[in-house]
């Protein structure tokens, strides 16, 4: 059974892991290879895992308050996600509003509702901070961008972001009711 729950420090390594496979499954014919492979050396994961562990239990980055949680199946680390307030409210226009930063879950085990959980658990957290809405913004050519608009999101919002050498368009998906977005993520298993 897949359990989610906050991030621990003895998830870094895995959660990295999980973060690199998913970039290559995922963006492998969206980023350029070189930089796909220069995020996966031995000596860039290890700076990673340090830089992580070093900042870990830290519940701010600039100023904003974020947290991480994760997706467990036997005691594996299968997803992440992060999340916090939204990074940018006055430049796009939002006000009260949460973000979901990423949200990753290895391949094999997506399509079964993972990221659902692993919404809804951040959502909660987003309501207990008092946030009205959220924004998950992902790459345009993001093969994963139909499940955002299955779950209610608008996409509202554009920008282009630095990827290595590329200059890459993102969808920012826009849920101005975080009440109902929690509903849409709520595995209705449980409730049998």
């Amino acid at each position: 059974m897949i359990k989610i729950r906050y991030a621990e420090a003895k998830d870094i390594e895995d959660m990295i892991d999980v973060n690199l496979k998913t970039w290559r499954t995922t963006y492998a014919s969206i980023i350029d290879e070189d930089y796909l492979l220069e995020r996966e050396k031995e000596k860039e994961r290890e700076n990673r895992v340090k830089r992580d562990k070093d900042n870990f239990g830290r519940l701010e980055v600039e100023g904003r308050k974020f947290y991480k949680c994760v997706a467990i199946d036997n005691e594996k680390v299968i997803g992440t996600a992060t999340y916090g307030k939204c990074r940018q409210e006055d430049r796009y226009g939002l006000t009260n509003a949460g973000e979901i930063y990423a949200i990753y879950i290895l391949k094999e085990y997506q399509q079964r509702g993972i990221g659902k959980k692993l919404i809804n658990f951040a959502v909660n957290d987003l309501i207990n901070e008092n946030y009205g809405k959220v924004v998950i913004w992902a790459l345009k050519d993001n093969p994963n961008v139909k499940f955002y608009k299955k779950i209610g999101g608008n996409s509202k919002l554009t920008r282009n972001i630095q990827i290595g050498k590329q200059t890459l368009e993102e969808i920012g998906f826009v849920y101005d009711d975080i009440d109902e977005l929690l509903n849409s993520t709520k595995d209705m298993s449980m409730m049998l």
